[in-house]
């Protein structure tokens, strides 16, 4: 199952199935427009004005003609800056083909904009393209808890996707990827133990990611 079919399975569940959904840095909306299809109302943004364009007259085209979808009360298109959103309490937010250092800021943004209250109603989806790890040990630091994890491989490259809430400091993500689905689990840590290798200079953090890696691959 590719990234895109693995992060729709892990926002759509039977609990979920009315939830309102934002597709953040959407491309070619192709994870909104399937839980549009699966009742969800969905927000999709991108900063790029025809590729949202061309989301809605595929959906013009293919849903209200073909499913009756109502265009006011179903989805809405946002074309800017993602780390200025807000978002409705309880909804689901979707980031994916960016990097972890961007997704770290947007956090960050979007913790000071909210109300504690209303952040802990939110739940996210964090599939970056390119530094996993660094994410991973920002959302371990600030307290967020991990309520799901897949590891997917795509083409030939890995991702880490996780969906994840804030709790606050005391509960927190494991540092290392320890998701369900283990079938590409230790080619995952090989992976990421030879890209930590290759820096010249490592943080304490890294330092002890890169013994743990050699620890469970010995094991």
């Amino acid at each position: 199952m590719n990234r895109i079919s693995q992060i729709i399975q892990l926002a759509h569940s039977a609990d979920d199935s009315n939830r309102v959904v934002y597709d953040l840095f959407c491309d070619h909306g192709k994870v909104g427009m399937e839980l549009l299809k699966k009742g969800h109302r969905v927000f999709f943004n991108d900063q790029v004005p025809h590729l949202v364009e061309e989301i809605r007259n595929k959906i013009e085209q293919r849903f209200i003609e073909d499913r009756g979808i109502e265009h006011s009360r179903s989805y809405q298109f946002l074309i800017e800056d993602a780390r200025k959103l807000s978002f409705e309490e309880n909804s689901l937010v979707i980031c994916s083909g960016v990097g972890g250092l961007l997704l770290k800021e947007c956090l960050k943004l979007w913790k000071e904009r909210h109300p504690e209250k209303h952040y802990r109603s939110l739940q996210f989806i964090l599939c970056p393209s390119y530094y996993d790890l660094e994410l991973r040990h920002y959302l371990m630091t600030l307290g967020y808890t991990q309520v799901e994890e897949i590891l997917c491989r795509d083409r030939s490259r890995f991702y880490d996707i996780q969906k994840v809430e804030f709790k606050g400091p005391k509960e927190s993500i494991e540092m290392i990827s320890r998701p369900k689905n283990e079938a590409f689990l230790e080619e995952f840590y090989k992976n990421r133990l030879t890209m930590l290798e290759r820096k010249r200079v490592l943080s304490t953090w890294e330092q002890s990611l890169v013994d743990q890696f050699k620890s469970l691959l010995l094991m």
